[in-house]
């Protein structure tokens, strides 16, 4: 199993699901989902709710990553909260995550889901651990 470290956008469930590499500024993270069927939920009406979790988990993790040192730890994820407030029969769902806490031990992350027309059809909470690289990982 890959050390949770060193993964990149695109390994594990991001690959599996296309999800794009997230664009990442100061404490905000962006992606736009191209919409296929296998995205859909049960009846092929919107989005899966699943997907808007595994794509802020993405996002985020990335993000995260990205800005803490390599040298402080793994990112993983700890607590995530979506809510889907309504179907999304678009071509593509665009995804901007801002990060609310940037702790030392957590960051805590809000998503944005919106369509195509910039309504908002999901938000999700995600909260990410950094954990202490052992000395054991490092040898």
């Amino acid at each position: 199993m890959a050390d949770p470290a060193d993964q990149r956008p695109g390994d594990g469930l991001a690959g599996l699901l296309e999800i794009p590499a997230a664009e990442v500024g100061d404490g905000r993270a962006s992606v736009r989902l191209a919409m296929r069927d296998e995205l859909t939920g049960p009846g092929g009406q919107g989005v899966a709710s699943a997907i808007y979790a595994a794509v802020a988990e993405a996002i985020c993790a990335s993000a995260t990553r990205q800005a803490i040192s390599s040298d402080t730890g793994a990112v993983e994820p700890l607590t995530s909260q979506t809510s889907v407030l309504a179907t999304a029969p678009t071509a593509h769902i665009d995804a901007v995550a801002t990060a609310r806490h940037r702790g030392r031990t957590t960051w805590v992350w809000d998503v944005e889901f919106r369509d195509g027309d910039g309504d908002l059809r999901a938000t999700t909470r995600l909260t990410l651990a950094i954990r202490a690289r052992s000395a054991r990982a490092d040898a």
